[in-house]
This record gives C-alpha cells, structure tokens and sequence, in this order.
C-alpha cells in the first residue's frame, strides 16, 4: 500500500516536473524558457553521463569511492549528533546571512517583504494596527490593509512578529538566516527519526542546508524559508513521538515533549502561513489517530501535540478577532474578498481560475522546481523520482511527509496566484522531504546494482554538483543581486546627506502608481480597482477620480462609477511617452491639459513610496497627490518639506530631494493643480 503513495509522487513528479503544460496548452501561460530549460537539460544530463563514465573508469584503478571516504566524518557526526547538527545549521546560517547582506543589501525588496516588516514595526510601537489617516491615498501601498480606521499588514501575525522582534535589536535582515538556521537543526532531528542509514541521513540534511533555492529564500524576509521551519519541527516532533517505543521510559516527558515540539511547529507554521501548516499538520493528524486507536497510551502524547497547536493558533485568531472582526477573517480575505480563498472561482481580478489554470500553474512550480532546487545542470526532481520508483517500503513518517507534499501541491493548483520568487516559492517547504529522497538513491541502487552501476552514479551526483556549483550557482547570484534594482535606492542614507531630517516628505510615484492609489483610497477593492485600471481610459479614471474625491463618493457608488468607464478595452494601449506602461489609454482620446501635466511630471521622474516607508529617520514620507497635498501640511504645521522622486526617467537615475514652499502647494492646490 505505501509503494502507492511513492508511485504516485512519482508519477505526479514526471507528468508535471518535467513537461511543460503551460507551453504545450492553447492559450496558456506560456513560459519563453522552457523549450530552452529542456534542452539544457539534455545537454546538461549528457555532460554528467560523460563526466561520471570518465571518473567511473579512473575510479576503478584507483579506488577513490570504493574507500568510502566520508565514512570517518559520519563516525564523527554520530559519536557527537548534537554537535555535528548545530555545527551543519550554524554554518548554513551564516551563508544565508551572507547572502542577505550581499545579494539583497539586508533590505526587503518584495512589497510582501516590505508589508510583514511594515507590520512587524508596528508591533514594535505596542500595538496590532495603526490607526488610519483620514486620506488614505497618502500612505495606502498594496497589500497593506487600511479599512475600518485601521491599518495593519494582509499576512498573519507570526512572521512579522518575528521581525519586529530582530528589528529591535537593529538586525531584522537577519531573521530570515537565524530561523532558517534553526530548521536546519530541526531538520537534523527529524532526520534522526526517519532515516537510520547514517551517510544517507547526513548526506539529505548537507542537500536540504546547501540547496541555492532555500538559501536564497532564507537570505529574504519572506516567510517561505522560515514556515519550512517550523513545517519540519512539526513532522520531527511528530516522528520523535510516534516512532518511540511504547515502553513506560518512552511514554514519560520524551516522548510528551516531543509531540509538544511537533504541535508547536505546526501551530507556528500556521501563524506565517495557514495552508501551508494545514497541508503538512493533515497528514500527522491522521498519523496520530492511527497510532492512538492501535495504542490507547499514546493519547496523552497525541493531547500534547495538540496543545502545542493551539497554543500559536489562539495568538492568530486574537489578532484576526482585533483586526478585522472576526477570529477565522484572516486579513487578506478582509482585503481582497471572498474570491481570494482557495478554490475555482472568479479571483480577486475578475478572471476565472480553473482546474485548467491551476493544472499550468501547478506545472510551472515542478518545472521550474526542477531547475532552482539545486541549480545542477540535470532536473533534480529525477532523483527523488527514481528513489520513490526503487523503494520498496515505506515508513509512516515517509508516508506522512510525502502527503503533506502532494496537499501542498493540490492546494496551490487550486490558488489562482502565480507565486514566483527567486523560484516557485509556494513549494519552498517540499525542500527537506526532496532532500532526503535525494539521499536516499545512492544507497537504494546499490542495494539493486551494487559495483559499477553505484559507483557511476555517485560520480554523477558529483559531477552534476560541481558543474552547478561552478556555472548555475554564480549565476543565479548575479541575476538576483541585479534584481528590483528601484527597491535597493537607499533613502536613509540620501536623507543624511542631504540633511533632511523632521521633515514632511511627499514621494512622487508613477502616474499610474498614484491614481491605483487614490482609486483604492475609495474604498474600493484592490482586485475591482485592477480590473478597472487594465480597462480603462488612465486619463479618463483620473477624471473621474478627481470628481468622486471631491464628492466623497466610496464603496459600491465609487466602483459602480469606474464601471461606467470600462468599454472595449482591446482599442486601449499604453502611452509610449510614459514610462510606467501598466496603464492604459485610447488612442482616439487626446489628453487633457491636467493629464498632459501628470504625463509630464512622470518623465521628470519617481520612485516608490513603500520602501520609504521603513526608513528609520525622523521623516514622515507620504505620497505625493498634488493639491491634496495641503491636507498634510495642516497636520504637520512645523515641518520643512520636501519633495523625493528619481533624478530622471531613466532606469537607475538617483533619487533627489527637492526643498518645496509650503506657500506653493497651496497655490497650486487653489490652481486645481
């Protein structure tokens, strides 16, 4: 029965990990590179082929492998297994704090990074939200909630609670590397119970710390790398607990702590991100009851668990009670509306997400899995394939971790977002289980073909790891040391030295940037106002805009108005002579003197607002909505103030501060400027 499972990982693996669906279907999301990943795919799995037939013969003169020469650091690694771990997690972790300070300039890039740290400072100031302004266009940035006379963050509340408590010690780029660091050490643990084969044990947890897609995830402050964590201390407390023998020492405080850790892992992991947590904590539950039902003693352990669940879980549904009224009313579903759930429906853009849909998106995470796990020059999912193939048992907790795996997949087949990031983030946490599965191949050949087939594909492991080390993994690195080149611009830094400081300073945005702004500050949902924007008229909208702020038109009336305002949307393009092309405009409709003005101030140039808004001056920054700009001014009469935007309209043009005459904006507010 459980070869079933491994077949079916298996198979799921190939239909989606290594054919590109989203290419090969009509109309679908049809990703450039993938012909060009096949490819080097082949060539890449025949310069290994070729690199391991050469070793393979030089390897058997003179006997490199055949002395098992790790066999001395394993014998090490299991007199000291405490010691081995902390040793592997520490140094994992201080790549992964490298990586935060060269390749991403210990800043949150990614507006989700941006939002959780924008949250985690305001647990810092003692509370759960921060009470709104009264225009919400100054401040308002996407995925920041602002409904209710509150403002807090869409996402839940463990990760950014945890870096508003790295923030404190003035090291939040650092929260990322030392919780990731931490799953290493839980990795470890968990590996103790599963795997009894000790070079395959520490062969996966070296896999699962040196895999390019987890560092790199763990070098952000996105919640991916850390939930992974707590995912794996929830399935090593669980294995600890179920896999000890039932004897009276093994029923005491082991194994209650144990599955204590497992719940509090689960629990924590659904404090960052609840599907996630759902899809792993499923399967152990199930494993739980199982257990209990053959063994009635095991049911104060299988208590403990869920106690250690609970516990995180009652501090999120606080925060959702607190927040947006309703303890199961997570914040994005407040922001976004119902159609943001999982499920096939019309997603918060009005486009309908099918199985179909689901089916290319889940095809690009494999395929794209393949390439980022490890960055070799072969797909790295073929190994684990072959060891789910060649396996003949499975235990339960191989059974438990490959379920959760397979819900994870599922559950994002049916999430209509295309979640890419450095890698197909939403699958950061089938890492650890890959890893394993990837260790495991070289003995489970062995054990089928010892002598010359073993040996080769050793030396193939090998070769495929030093080509990737020596060609993808640098790349890699420059391609994501280069990216979100605007979000690295340092205003801190440029406030210094342009002695800004106590200042009231207005951000220019992008036209575009501003008005979805200023469309949302209505009271309109974010999806609507997409869907308005890509239809309709940019200067038209404006229009409107202006009229329904000055009206207080919001809500319902707001959205029924920018209806109106949608036509044939295949007669709009963007305006070349712009540099932000996400609107757009028809060409049958010339630009009024105020549209004109706007186009003009984009080319003179803009930034962003949200990245301003963790600076960590003394400076308020705002963005910049023209004559409206006076509602500020009276709540900040003693401020100088300034105007920030990009030298330029080039890419890479330096950001500037502007000296602005309060007596000016109020005239050019009097202007209908």
């Amino acid at each position: 029965m459980t070869r079933l499972v491994a077949w079916a990982a298996a198979v799921g693996a190939v239909a989606l990990g290594f054919v590109p669906w989203a290419t090969l279907l009509a109309g679908g999301r049809d990703d450039p590179q993938a012909w060009a990943m096949l490819a080097a795919w082949w060539q890449g799995t025949v310069l290994v082929a070729g690199l391991a037939a050469a070793a393979t013969v030089l390897d058997r003169r003179l006997g490199l492998l055949a002395r098992r020469p790790w066999e001395p650091l394993v014998a090490w690694a299991e007199r000291r297994p405490i010691t081995a771990s902390w040793l592997v997690a520490g140094l994992a972790a201080s790549a992964y704090a490298w990586l935060a300070g060269v390749v991403f300039d210990r800043e949150a890039l990614l507006i989700d990074e941006i939002v959780q740290a924008l949250q985690g400072r305001i647990f810092t100031e003692g509370r759960l939200a921060r009470p709104a302004f009264a225009e919400r266009a100054f401040f308002s940035i996407p995925l920041l909630v602002d409904r209710g006379g509150l403002v807090f963050g869409q996402f839940p509340p463990g990760w950014p609670a945890v870096l508003g408590a790295f923030e404190l010690a003035d090291a939040r780029w650092l929260a990322g590397p030392v919780t990731t660091g931490l799953g290493i050490a839980a990795a470890a643990w968990w590996l103790r119970a599963v795997e009894p084969h000790a070079p395959t044990r520490w062969l996966a947890l070296l896999l699962c710390a040196g895999s390019p897609f987890l560092a790199f995830q763990a070098g952000t402050q996105m919640n991916h790398a850390p939930a992974t964590a707590a995912l794996v201390l929830g399935l090593g407390g669980t294995a600890h607990a179920l896999l000890a023998p039932a004897t009276a020492r093994a029923t005491g405080g082991g194994r209650i702590g144990a599955a204590f850790a497992g719940g509090l892992g689960f629990g924590l992991a659904a404090t960052t991100r609840p599907l996630d947590a759902l899809c792993f904590a499923l399967p152990a539950a199930a494993w739980w009851l199982v257990a209990v039902t053959r063994e009635r003693g095991r049911l104060g352990a299988m208590l403990a668990s869920g106690a250690g669940v609970a516990l995180p879980v009652a501090a999120t549904l606080w925060f959702n009670w607190r927040t947006t009224g309703a303890p199961l009313l997570f914040a994005y579903l407040y922001h976004w509306g119902p159609s943001h759930s999982i499920g096939f429906h019309d997603s918060p853009y009005r486009t309908p997400h099918t199985p179909r849909l689901g089916l290319e998106l889940a095809s690009l995470y494999l395929f794209r899995l393949n390439r980022v796990l490890y960055e070799v020059p072969v797909p790295a999912l073929a190994a684990p394939v072959a060891a789910w193939v060649l396996s003949r048992r499975l235990r339960a907790a191989d059974v438990t971790a490959l379920v959760a795996c397979v819900l994870l997949v599922a559950s994002y087949w049916a999430y209509f977002h295309d979640g890419w990031y450095l890698g197909p983030r939403f699958l950061v946490p089938v890492v650890p289980v890959l890893a394993l599965w990837t260790a495991r191949l070289p003995r489970l050949v062995a054990e089928r073909w010892p002598g010359v087939p073993s040996l080769a594909l050793r030396w193939g492991l090998l070769a495929a790891a030093g080509v990737g080390a020596g060609s993808l993994w640098p790349t890699a690195f420059a391609n994501y040391h280069t990216g979100l080149g605007t979000m690295r611009l340092h205003g801190e830094a440029l406030a210094d030295a342009a002695g800004v400081r106590g200042a009231l300073v207005f951000v220019r945005e992008s036209w575009g940037a501003t008005l979805y702004a200023r469309m949302v500050a209505r009271e309109v949902l974010p999806g609507d106002v997409e869907w308005v924007y890509k239809r309709a008229d940019q200067c038209a909208l404006s229009q409107l805009t202006d009229s329904l702020e000055r009206a207080a038109v919001r809500g319902a009336a707001a959205l029924a108005a920018y209806e109106r305002l949608v036509g044939d949307s295949l007669r709009l393009r963007p305006l070349p002579s712009l540099v932000d092309q996400s609107g757009r405009f028809d060409p049958g409709r010339p630009l009024t003197p105020a549209c004109e003005r706007l186009a003009a101030e984009e080319r003179e140039g803009f930034t962003l607002l949200a990245p301003r808004l963790l600076d960590r001056t003394d400076n308020i920054y705002a963005r910049d909505l023209g004559g409206r700009d006076t509602l500020l001014l009276r709540a900040h009469p003693a401020r100088p103030v300034f105007r920030l935007r990009a030298a330029g309209s080039e890419v890479g043009a330096p950001l500037i501060f502007e000296r602005l005459s309060r007596d000016s904006i109020v005239a050019a507010a009097r202007a209908g400027r």
